[in-house]
């Protein structure tokens, strides 16, 4: 009985004591260590490698005989079973000691040769200076600004005689007549205004300063009414003179027909400078803001321009908000309804970078090749900020040079990577077949037996 109960109880502490190690052990290891890196933290310990030194035991014979299988997409993905990566399914390989990949240090080999035949590429990391496009499709519409409507100033109705501009579209120089109109008021105030005159007598001439001012006010120049004083003869036809050089856009009225006053007749447009409204998302609204320039693209020719006006009022269908670009129209070669290509330059600060070739998407994840030398390279998983960045060219020698590897397009690196670094830019997808290729080696070779090999067989 006494037996039982000292047996009982020296397995209690036994249970403790492992329970115990295991916690201290969990609770003393870094986050993110694969279980070999974990064990060779903890036989470095002072006091484990003390009891290991009084054992006579290694680092090597107590990790000796395990199997680990590992990711060669995911290095630092590593376990004592074989099954799937959990980031990119690929299935676990197991590890070679004599393979130089794996756990130890998560390499890729690659041969100068392969390099070559791969057109495998490498790009330094540096800093540059981008540039993101928004780009939008714009149509063209007239400066509401640079608009006229000619409309009927004679008094009651009155009969259109003459059109001097008579189809739309017809161009026209600020100082031309436009219309003829016969008005019977206007006849009868110009003799009205001759007799006063005639009259001569001086307490007559606040009438007459007043009939003047009626005849200014239906759009008689100071000119024309010396000219009625000098022939003493009414002028028998009200002509409307343009008071704008441009472009007749409608016309209201044809010759004969009666208008009363204030009836619009024809509307002109000066089109030198026009205005083209496109459609911007309301998440790049931020990048945005008057005055910014920007490129007109039609039929194969770019005219600069610049933003005047953002609506304040997002739509609600397409979640966009229109933008009114204004731009000069001096060879008229764009013309109202048109439809145009429209690009904005958003301007932002130096960034870390990589051209967008030299990054691999798995999942969720982006992987960048780090080139170490010597025919190795190591798969880092890096943190993307701004996508389809591009990059200012720079001046060198006269000659505008992209950044960077020859690239026009990057991603903005936040983490994983530091300035200086050499990485692959071109062939990614080449190394990380090879990649799995060499793994599918490593899984094989164990299983190849004697029989089975060249030599055993009578081969080369």
């Amino acid at each position: 009985m006494k037996t039982n109960k000292a047996s009982a109880i020296i397995l209690v502490v036994i249970v403790l004591i492992v329970a115990g190690t295991g916690a201290f052990i969990y609770s003393g290891t870094p986050k993110g260590l694969s279980l070999d890196n974990a064990l060779h933290h903890w036989l470095h310990k002072p006091v484990i490698a003390k009891v290991m030194e009084w054992t006579g035991l290694t680092e090597e014979t107590v990790l000796a005989g395990r199997k680990v299988y590992w990711c060669p997409m995911h290095p630092q993905v590593n376990k004592d079973k074989p099954g799937a990566c959990p980031i990119c399914n690929m299935q676990l390989v197991e590890a070679d000691e004599n393979s130089g990949q794996g756990i130890d240090d998560g390499s890729i080999q690659i041969t100068s040769r392969q390099i070559q035949q791969a057109g495998v590429r490498f790009t330094t990391v540096t800093r540059i200076k981008f540039t993101r496009p928004i780009e939008t499709t714009g149509r063209v519409v007239a400066d509401e600004r640079l608009l006229k409507t000619i409309s009927s100033w004679a008094p009651g109705k009155s009969r259109i005689e003459r059109l001097y501009v008579n189809f739309t579209g017809a161009r026209v120089r600020k100082g031309e007549p436009l219309v003829s109109i016969y008005n019977s008021d206007f006849v009868t105030t110009q003799e009205e205004y001759l007799m006063l005159l005639k009259g001569g007598a001086t307490r007559l001439e606040p009438l007459v300063k007043s009939v003047e001012e009626r005849l200014k006010r239906w759009g008689i120049s100071a000119g024309e009414i010396k000219k009625i004083r000098k022939n003493a003869k009414p002028m028998e036809k009200l002509i409307i003179y343009s008071p704008m050089s441009g472009v007749v856009i409608e016309r209201m009225v044809d010759e004969g027909q009666y208008v009363t006053e204030g009836k619009p007749l024809l509307k002109l447009a000066d089109l030198s400078r026009l205005w083209v409204y496109g459609d911007v998302y309301e998440n790049e609204l931020s990048l945005i803001k008057t005055g910014m320039p920007v490129k007109i693209s039609i039929q194969g020719k770019s005219i600069d321009g610049k933003i005047n006006f953002i609506d304040p009022v997002v739509q609600n269908d397409s979640r966009t908000v229109r933008v009114r670009f204004e731009v000069s129209n001096k060879d008229r070669l764009l013309k109202p309804g048109m439809f145009a290509n429209v690009r904005i330059d958003v301007f932002g600060d130096d960034v870390l970078a990589v051209p967008a070739s030299a990054v691999l998407f798995t999942g969720r994840r982006a992987i960048v090749m780090v080139w170490e030398g010597a025919g190795a390279m190591f798969p880092v998983e890096v943190e993307l900020g701004r996508k389809w960045v591009y990059a200012m060219n720079q001046m060198t020698d006269g000659k505008s040079q992209p950044l960077l590897g020859g690239e026009d397009r990057y991603h903005e690196v936040l983490s994983g990577l530091d300035e200086g670094e050499e990485v692959v830019s071109s062939a990614n997808f080449l190394i990380a077949a090879e990649a799995q290729f060499q793994g599918a080696l490593k899984k094989l070779a164990p299983e190849q037996t004697s029989e089975s090999s060249p030599d055993s067989q009578g081969g080369i």
